[in-house]
């Protein structure tokens, strides 16, 4: 008999949530998955009843009461045993909501079915860039990084449970690695990509070989271009130039040599047979879901692209959620807590900060200080002081390109780059963050002024750092 008060349910259960909350512990929306077990009666007169207990599912077992029954002289006791696990699990399906649940498949122990949950907070999954469609004819595919990651943790636990004593062992109950976790979500969300443009031979493969060449350089230069994902002949493809003879992706030198040839007004058109010519995006409808962009964004790096989202961040090889970037309410808001109104400009600034962020592909670090003009004076010689001017874009991006701060004044009046900031020790710092993070940290508490760094990060995460008056 499968009794949910003997221990190994609940060490189960709790490294259920924990596998769950490991792999989606690096993501920019904290998700606080949890993990709840439903065990559901196979006899009539007992309760359903749900780990941990203080969070219970309103599930009837009626549904698997008369499968049981209906299945009763089936001499296959394999198609007994699957039958009454589908009815189960489909019965937990109904009864869960389905935005932010994810079931694994149920499994008989003793006098039960054993259904595995996970779920997450709704709010905070709602910001992790995801597809709308979960079906593609009659083929379930993944939607985003976040489900296809929850899918997996919860597929691990429906292994588990086809063990005789699921969380009996807690040195071998859901092992995970969350890397692996991530990986292996990330190789199914390209395999989507792959059903979605008519090429299911590259299911398998479209992940490591986009990563295989984001590896690579050409002539000593790092890949900055693109391609276009989408079955030939797609109406929203607009073709410039058509290639002879297609460069397959499993070729990776080849290919790299063509990703070459992309501009940013014009992508390498990639359908299910390769790399087939030039071309552009052109009235895409975004609903449709079958066509995407690939964009090389430095060295051994890539996102996946759908219109106007970033679906997945890879870097090394390893696959993550985009960070958000800069909000501009958020900003505004920041400068005029540490600033004030008065002499701020707060459109320039921003304008500048959006500059950066776009711009810096090796991370960026922008020191706005009430006292610009007397700091770019005392750190004269750890810095590259300027004639004071106007910021612009150009010359944040110019700036960006060496080591240090870029330092300017509230009105965003730029009076040096490559600024080494000073300061002493800091109980805020962190060495799980690098040097920018942790200089600005040690300039803003040693200053005896106004002053507000932002510190962008290469894949354009934004971390405003002040001191609170």
């Amino acid at each position: 008999m499968a009794d949910p008060t003997q221990n190994h349910w609940k060490f189960f259960s709790v490294l259920l949530q924990k596998a769950a909350q490991d792999a989606t512990a690096g993501f920019p929306h904290e998700l606080s998955p949890k993990a709840r077990l439903i065990f559901l009666p196979l006899q009539e007169g007992m309760e359903v009843v749900t780990l941990p207990r203080d969070r219970p599912l309103d599930v009837s077992p009626d549904a698997v009461l008369e499968r049981v029954r209906e299945v009763a002289t089936n001499r296959d006791l394999r198609m007994r045993t699957l039958a009454i696990q589908s009815a189960a699990t489909a019965a937990v399906v109904r009864a869960v909501d389905p935005a932010t649940s994810f079931c694994g498949d149920g499994r008989i122990h003793g006098d039960h079915v054993v259904v595995p949950v996970l779920e997450v907070s709704p709010e905070p999954y709602s910001r992790c860039p995801a597809l709308e469609l979960n079906v593609i004819g009659n083929i379930s595919v993944p939607r985003g990084l976040a489900d296809t990651v929850m899918e997996v943790v919860v597929e691990e636990a429906t292994s588990e449970l086809s063990k005789p004593q699921p969380g009996g062992d807690i040195h071998d109950c859901m092992k995970l690695e969350p890397g692996a976790v991530i990986q292996r979500a990330a190789r199914r969300l390209l395999g989507r990509v792959a059903v979605s443009i008519s090429a299911p031979q590259l299911m398998g493969q479209l992940y490591n070989e986009l990563s295989t060449i984001a590896s690579l350089r050409y002539e000593s230069q790092v890949n900055r271009g693109s391609l276009i994902l989408a079955k030939m002949g797609h109406p929203s493809v607009r073709r410039i130039v058509t290639f002879k003879e297609r460069a397959p992706l499993n070729k990776p030198n080849w290919a790299r040599k063509i990703v070459q040839l992309a501009l940013p007004s014009a992508s390498i058109l990639c359908d299910e047979l390769g790399l087939s010519g030039i071309g552009q995006v052109v009235d895409y409808d975004p609903t449709r879901e079958d066509l995407f962009e690939v964009v090389f964004v430095g060295h051994h790096r890539w996102h996946l692209r759908h219109g106007n989202t970033v679906l997945l961040d890879v870097h090394y090889g390893q696959p993550a959620l985009p960070r958000p970037r800069l909000a501009k309410d958020a900003f505004v808001s920041t400068l005029q807590h540490v600033f004030g109104a008065a002499g701020t400009d707060t459109e320039r600034l921003w304008s500048l900060a959006s500059a950066a962020v776009e711009s810096a592909h090796h991370g960026a670090l922008l020191v706005v200080s009430e006292k610009a003009e007397d700091e770019a004076t005392r750190l004269k010689r750890q810095s590259t002081p300027i004639e004071p001017i106007l910021g612009d874009a150009q010359i944040v991006e110019a700036f960006s390109a060496v080591d240090g701060a870029i330092l300017m004044d509230p009105a965003g009046k730029v009076f040096a780059f490559g600024v080494i900031l000073d300061g002493v020790a800091t109980d805020r710092g962190t060495p799980a963050r690098g040097a920018r993070f942790n200089s600005s940290f040690r300039y803003v508490d040693s200053a005896d002024h106004k002053v507000l760094a932002l510190v962008i990060s290469e894949d354009g995460q934004v971390d405003p750092i002040f001191r609170c008056q």
